[in-house]
């Protein structure tokens, strides 16, 4: 992680951030919420899960309604927007946004947007104007196509344009006519790094580094998030490479608070660029309680054009490394009541919440002295709370 262990030589200035409370919007918001808990801000939050650790973090959620796809409904997001009492609440927006750009400016209608422009998300998320900045700066990327491949399928990828979670990532010989707009890529094999980043628009503050892992489970979605943990700040080359990256694409597209930039690094150490996430993501999670500065104040502030120099960002643990992984279910059930949740849980289902195999139900942390020792302390962790879960669920029906 490259957050400075230097104390601030002066303070961030904050000022223009009057307080009327926070909007969060994102497919799981309890990130988000707990990020601006920790930074002393009330929230009122939109998510489809609504989960039972949310009720801790905000003043006022509610749950929104998930389309065929698993996005949200937009009808029904903008109806229990339009029901909260959050007032002049600015809205910060997490991830379901990615290809529903249009949603983002109805939904920020009246109110200040703390983060990306609905114009620069729908920029950047377009394959054929990411790609091709790509290959005018001479950054290496996969072979991409926004056609079929002609000859061969093996060895290529279909991605929904706009996707997030990599759920819907799939071999493209395996894959039916897609119904949606997709583009293809070739496949690579390595590590998935992603670098974390605050923009003002024009340069950027390195936040840290972290590695992803799939859980492919079901069989059906072989590339879905599963587990991330954060890196040290050894490999220099990989941490300069990503910065100057992720600073040219700040200065084109004009990214503002926090994003992360996702990339393949190969056996050889190559780093080919997949992807940036526009807005604050699941890392998150990682480094904000290892930071001295509460992340969402830095996004807060980035927003408005206060970008901190790295000595501005005291970091409160060193050496210390953290890891995350998504429990998903491995039949389908109903969640009991009672359940007694462990403090290192997180995103916890309210009972009688039905889950079908293959859903997302909490999400496990960890720390350790290594990123290897985090790791295995998640997997450790989830195999003790599959036990406790099995303990504590409803009848099926």
């Amino acid at each position: 992680m490259s957050i400075s262990r230097k104390p601030p030589k002066k303070p961030v200035n904050w000022s223009g951030l009057a307080d009327h409370g926070f909007l969060i919007a994102a497919l799981s918001g309890r990130g988000l919420a707990a990020a601006a808990a920790r930074a002393g801000h009330g929230v009122f939050v939109l998510d489809l899960f609504n989960d039972s650790d949310l009720a801790a973090l905000a003043r006022e959620s509610a749950p929104v309604e998930a389309d065929a796809g698993g996005g949200f409904d937009g009808n029904s997001l903008l109806s229990e927007a339009r029901k909260l009492k959050c007032g002049e609440a600015q809205l910060v927006f997490g991830a379901g946004f990615e290809d529903r750009p249009e949603l983002l400016r109805r939904l920020a209608e009246g109110r200040t947007l703390c983060g990306n422009s609905p114009q620069t998300l729908a920029r950047i998320k377009d394959p054929g104007d990411f790609f091709a900045v790509l290959d005018g700066l001479g950054i290496s990327h996969p072979q991409t196509s926004l056609i079929p491949p002609e000859n061969s399928l093996e060895g290529w990828l279909v991605k929904p344009v706009g996707g997030s979670g990599g759920r819907h990532i799939r071999e493209v010989w395996e894959m039916d006519p897609p119904t949606t707009s997709v583009y293809y890529q070739r496949a690579l094999a390595g590590r998935a790094v992603s670098l974390l980043f605050l923009g003002d628009g024009k340069r950027i503050c390195a936040l840290g580094l972290s590695e992803q892992f799939p859980a492919p489970f079901p069989p059906e979605h072989p590339f879905r998030f599963g587990f991330a943990v954060t890196l040290p700040d050894g490999d220099a080359a990989l941490m300069t490479g990503l910065t100057r990256t992720a600073t040219t694409l700040t200065e084109i597209y004009g990214l503002v608070g926090l994003n992360s930039l996702d990339a393949l690094m190969d056996e050889a150490g190559e780093v080919h660029v997949l992807e940036v996430n526009p807005r604050p993501g699941a890392t998150m999670d990682l480094f904000d309680p290892l930071a001295g500065t509460p992340l969402f104040d830095l996004h807060v502030a980035a927003v408005a054009g206060n970008l901190p120099h790295d000595s501005e960002i005291p970091r409160e643990q060193v050496d210390v490394f953290r890891a995350c992984g998504i429990l998903y279910a491995d039949t389908s059930f109903h969640m009991g009541e009672g359940m007694n949740w462990p403090v290192w849980s997180a995103d916890r289902p309210r009972g009688g919440t039905a889950f079908a195999i293959g859903d997302p139900i909490c999400t496990i942390f960890a720390e350790g002295d290594t990123p290897a020792q985090a790791m295995e302390s998640v997997g450790e962790r989830a195999r003790a709370l599959r036990n406790d879960l099995a303990r504590c669920k409803g009848a099926d029906h």
